[in-house]
């Protein structure tokens, strides 16, 4: 699997001010196609200063690779798209 961009960033609300949740579209390739679904990533800032990233609303193609996208939302993260 081979994943392309998030596009549509949304910050979504959180009471919690240590875990921040994003609403966006990820664009991959799988299965040589090309998909898009729209997924929830919640980062979660640990005690230690590190990041946990969990997912929801993840489609069956996208929970099979999940540490590709694991990996790619922790780059971005690293990059500040998450803000």
């Amino acid at each position: 699997m081979k994943i392309f961009e998030l596009k549509n960033t949304i910050k979504k609300d959180s009471l919690i001010h240590y875990i921040n949740k994003y609403e966006c579209t990820v664009e991959y390739e799988a299965d040589e196609s090309t998909h898009t679904a729209t997924i929830l990533v919640i980062l979660e800032k640990t005690a230690l200063g590190t990041t946990t990233i969990q997912f929801d609303n993840l489609d069956d193609k996208l929970k099979n690779n999940i540490e590709s996208l694991r990996n790619f939302i922790d780059e971005q993260n690293k990059k500040g798209l998450f803000v």
